[in-house]
C-alpha cells in the first residue's frame, strides 16, 4: 500500500462524535490496517501515556477541552499512512495561546512525520520549533 501525502488536523476535521477518544484514534488501525479492536486499543493507550494524556482515553468529544481535541486529531493523523501532517491554523482551535506548547511537545515526541503549520509566518510561537511555515 502506497503512503498517502498529507493528513489534514484542522476545525474542520471532526471527531466522530459517539465514540471515546481511544476509539476515535483506533479506528485508523482497525479499518486501515486490519488490526484487531485489542491491539488498536492497546497501541493508543500507549501513545496517549507517552503524551500525558492518558486520563482522556475514555472520553467522548463533547467533554473535552480545545487542547485535547486538537492533540487527538495528531494522533489520529500521526497513526495514519500519511507521510505529512498539516496543521491549519493552530491558533484558532485552541482556547488558550499558551496550550500551544502542548501541541508543540507532541510534535517533538513523534518526530518521525514531517509537520507543516499553515497560518501567519511572523508569529512568534513557531521560533526555533520543528515545523515548516506555509504562508
Amino acid at each position: 500500500m502506497r503512503d498517502k501525502e498529507v493528513a489534514l488536523i484542522s476545525e474542520e476535521t471532526p471527531l466522530l462524535a459517539d465514540l471515546s477518544v481511544v476509539d476515535n484514534i483506533s479506528l485508523i488501525l482497525e479499518y486501515h490496517k486490519n488490526l484487531s479492536v485489542k491491539m488498536s486499543r492497546g497501541i493508543i493507550s500507549k501513545l496517549l501515556k507517552k503524551c500525558n494524556i492518558e486520563e482522556i482515553k475514555d472520553k467522548k468529544p463533547h467533554e473535552l477541552n480545545r487542547k485535547d481535541i486538537i492533540m487527538v486529531k495528531y494522533l489520529r493523523a500521526h497513526v495514519s499512512d500519511f507521510k505529512t501532517i498539516v496543521v491549519e491554523r493552530p491558533f484558532s482551535m485552541l482556547d488558550n495561546i499558551d496550550d500551544i506548547e502542548a501541541v508543540f511537545n507532541m510534535f517533538d515526541i513523534f518526530d518521525i512525520k514531517n509537520v507543516e503549520i499553515v497560518d501567519l509566518e511572523s508569529n512568534h510561537y513557531y521560533e526555533d520549533k520543528k515545523c515548516h511555515i506555509i504562508k
